[in-house]
């Protein structure tokens, strides 16, 4: 489906884009008719747009996506006809209004860092309980500090020769590099590589066995919760990896290769909105992943990226000899 956003700019979506929008559109509905509403899509429309003050600007953006995608689908299999469809899609454009001041979302409350030593404790814990969840568990944390993807891009990631193909979420509206990015993985060990495609397919596994990747992770940051809580360690979530690999790459890499390796169009992304270089792990063993240069060609560098960020690049550039 190709769609505009009210700027008139096309819209791309990703099969998971839309499955997440067709889900998040039914949830609305029903939500609605807990509301007094009718479970109609368009009194679902026209309780969204009147419930003022209600959520964050960032969820009424993906709201209102859900909700034109809903509408658009329903034109398409003529559940509304012509003038109802441009009625709702105009009503969308206008509201509602967002949620000023209030508590920080709870992602905003989550760990962004967390020392080498302590996310090894962590992961010994992990080792100790034994379960099948708990090594998954363990296995899903040690890479990501590596790879730093967000979870769901574990799904359908795979190895095809000395590259690791992922599927990249968060496309839309021009915010990724397109729906795919590779990452070189020759520095990895032959035994590395052999355990992250035995970790790929376990996760494929585990996920189909769960009735979903949803639920999987749902279960997987439970139990990571109910472990930080026994062994005393400060809590952290499964992004939380995705925050200690990025700001650790920004010690060891340009940041177009680090916006590259981490599904970013712009390299503003990484410095305003994850962790900062310096809670990045020093002198740290783990392998360093480059992008591939056909992903690193569509990144755009962005004048708003940090001094230290542009030094750092201009500094890798010129590497020391017989250095990487």
């Amino acid at each position: 489906m190709n769609n505009v956003d009210c700027t008139g700019r096309k819209v791309s979506q990703t099969a998971d884009t839309q499955t997440q929008y067709a889900s998040k559109g039914r949830l609305l509905v029903a939500q609605a008719g807990r509301s007094g509403r009718r479970n109609t899509l368009a009194d679902c429309v026209d309780w969204f747009v009147g419930s003022h003050e209600k959520w964050a600007a960032s969820t009424i953006r993906f709201y209102r996506a859900a909700l034109r995608f809903a509408v658009e689908v329903s034109r398409e299999v003529g559940k509304l006809d012509g003038e109802q469809v441009d009625r709702l899609l105009g009503v969308l454009v206008v509201g509602p209004r967002a949620k000023v001041g209030g508590a920080k979302q709870t992602a905003a409350a989550k760990r962004k860092s967390m020392p080498e030593a302590q996310f090894n404790q962590l992961l010994s814990a992990l080792a100790g309980h034994n379960t099948a969840d708990a090594l998954l568990l363990r296995r899903l944390l040690a890479f990501n500090v590596v790879l730093f993807l967000r979870p769901v891009e574990f799904m359908g990631a795979h190895v095809v020769g000395d590259r690791l193909i992922i599927h990249s979420a968060k496309t839309t509206n021009g915010r990724g590099l397109g729906p795919e990015r590779e990452r070189e993985i020759e520095n990895l060990s032959p035994a590395q590589r052999r355990a992250l495609q035995q970790l790929l397919a376990d996760l494929g596994g585990a996920a189909d066995e769960a009735g979903g990747h949803g639920k999987l992770f749902e279960r997987l940051s439970s139990l990571l919760a109910r472990i930080c809580k026994k062994h005393r360690i400060p809590r952290v979530c499964l992004y939380t990896t995705r925050h200690i690999g990025i700001a650790t790459a920004k010690r060891r890499m340009p940041a177009d290769q680090v916006a590259a390796a981490a599904g970013h169009r712009s390299t503003r992304t990484a410095t305003s909105l994850y962790a900062k270089r310096r809670t990045g792990w020093r002198n740290t063993a783990m392998p360093r992943l480059r992008p591939a240069e056909t992903t690193l060609a569509r990144v755009r560098w962005s004048p708003k990226t940090s001094r230290d960020e542009n030094m750092a690049s201009s500094l890798n550039k010129f590497p020391a000899t017989g250095r990487r």
